[in-house]
């Protein structure tokens, strides 16, 4: 009679999941069948069903402590999630290209409003892919970079180029990386980086509208990680093909390729990609599979580098050597199309500083002599400032829309701490100069010393906490030129900063001074 009643149980057990089976199987039909007509009425690209249809999704709001994720167990170990909440001090926005912003309760932190860029009526989320991919980066429990959302160091943003349906055009695509730059710029003025995730992409033919775009952003520090695609054979989707692009592939638990992940040269790193489980719309949980999913993982690691290093990675060739350098090498051994350098140590790009990366060139000469202005030659003068400024980085309370001060919120999650800003004080701060000049240098250096000691007077800035001197230092150089632009001084550019810290001489040159994009 037991033998029966287990036989029974066994049997129900089957036909449960063959229902299932099934269920999933007519879903993925249909979705297949919308697609194809979605391409059809001229659609760019589409959501590939096996994104669309999830194996598994909860029926009612279940907490954010109550799921797990194989894939962020895999990137992230609990035990390195307070090194990065410790080390990590840069803030980075994450632009989501998808379906548009999430009404999730695990994403509403550290959620900008988002931006629709399609024809649908509001940038809100009515697909369920967006929410999905956001909710790797950023939710809560979830979420990759979640101790940095929860630090204030990490924000995300929805950009719409997918409607509800899951088709897309690269016009909405072109269109929303074109006035997105304007708000990417101030965030890198404001000492921040950019990163954007694109999981999405069709056919392998460069679209020169969105390649032109595209480059005028990666020019100015933005960088992109788009899905390598889910055709199972050669050619990576553009946009994940272009010259832009850092293409990413998915990974399933056993640490190998996923058999849909497309292939190519262009394939630069391969992440958790298959049944990842994340946030979903109607407030729900869900599993989903595609390298739509593995780029999210790419995405944030990303944003994790920039925020434990900064401006050592201030370009899309750094970003690429040093992703290189910390990747976990998968069979195919070495570089190969299938999971490029390999799988994203988060370790490693902790422990490892790019300013070591192995393999990257000399940096590039200076840029030439300013051209001939108004008939007249034009005169870089280089000028190094005989006074040691004193500057207070006192905790100054501070109004007025004139003084140029920044504040970095760092608000952890429920209660506002009003004590996070990390009062500090620098006393002899120098710089030296290089500016524009028909006049004599001695009359202009005089100039320049008034003008340096007129601007710091009574000036303050409110830093983070963990944020030292040397960034301090940083933020004074990107201050004074703006300053000495408003003075009427063209092209006035901090060459070299010191100052002094705890008795120790420190110097800031070249590549740590071009923190701040240059200005336009």
């Amino acid at each position: 009679m037991k033998k029966l009643l287990i036989f029974t149980l066994v049997l129900c057990s089957l036909s449960a999941q063959a229902q299932i089976f099934n269920a999933h199987k007519r879903a993925l039909n249909k979705a297949e069948k919308k697609a194809g007509e979605a391409l059809k009425d001229g659609a760019d690209f589409v959501i590939d069903p096996i994104e669309q249809v999830p194996t598994r999704r909860t029926s009612r709001n279940v907490s954010a402590t109550a799921q797990t994720s194989w894939g962020k167990e895999l990137v992230l170990p609990v035990a390195l999630r307070e090194r990065v909440r410790n080390e990590c001090k840069f803030p980075v926005t994450v632009k989501i290209a998808d379906t548009g912003e999430s009404d999730h309760t695990a994403t509403r932190q550290g959620q900008l409003p988002g931006k629709n860029y399609t024809t649908d009526a509001n940038a809100m989320d009515g697909n369920g892919h967006g929410t999905h991919v956001v909710g790797i980066v950023a939710s809560d429990e979830l979420g990759v970079c979640d101790v940095l959302v929860d630090k204030g160091l990490l924000k995300h943003k929805a950009v719409k180029i997918l409607s509800n349906t899951g088709s897309g055009s690269f016009d909405w695509v072109r269109n929303a990386i074109a006035a997105e730059r304007s708000d990417d710029l101030i965030i890198k003025q404001n000492g921040g980086f950019v990163v954007w995730n694109g999981s999405f992409g069709g056919g392998t033919g460069l679209v020169e509208s969105v390649e032109t775009e595209l480059q005028k952003s990666t020019d100015a520090g933005i960088f992109f990680c788009f899905a390598a695609g889910n055709t199972g054979g050669a050619g990576v989707n553009y946009p994940g093909n272009g010259k832009y692009s850092i293409a990413c592939a998915s990974l399933d638990q056993s640490g190998s390729r996923s058999s849909y992940s497309t292939t190519g040269v262009e394939v630069w790193a391969a992440m958790p990609g298959r049944n990842i489980n994340s946030t979903y719309k109607g407030n729900t949980y869900a599993t989903l599979s595609g390298t739509s999913m593995a780029t999210p993982f790419l995405t944030a690691v990303t944003a994790i580098a920039l925020s434990k290093w900064g401006a050592g990675l201030n370009n899309l060739e750094r970003m690429r050597a040093y992703l290189a350098w910390c990747a976990k090498d998968i069979v195919p051994v070495g570089k190969d199309n299938e999971t490029g350098w390999g799988l994203e140590m988060v370790t490693n790009i902790l422990d490892r500083n790019p300013a070591n990366t192995p393999g990257l060139p000399n940096p590039p000469p200076p840029p030439p002599p300013p051209p001939v202005v108004g008939g007249q030659s034009v005169t870089p003068l280089g000028v190094s400032l005989a006074k040691e400024y004193s500057i207070n980085w006192d905790n100054l309370s501070v109004s007025g829309d004139q003084q140029p001060c920044t504040t970095f919120k760092t608000a952890g999650r429920g209660a506002r701490k009003s004590n996070q800003n990390l009062a500090l004080k620098t006393t002899k701060v120098k710089f030296d100069l290089s500016f524009d000049s028909k006049g004599e240098v001695g009359v202009e250096a005089a100039k320049m010393e008034k003008a340096v000691g007129d601007y710091f007077a009574n000036r303050g800035f409110l830093l983070a906490k963990g944020q030292d001197e040397s960034f301090a230092a940083v933020w004074a150089a990107y201050f004074l030129e703006m300053g000495l632009l408003q003075l009427g001084y063209k092209n006035a550019n901090v060459t070299r900063v010191t100052h002094v810290s705890a008795g120790v001489t420190v110097v800031h040159t070249g590549v740590v001074l071009k923190h701040f994009p240059p200005k336009s």
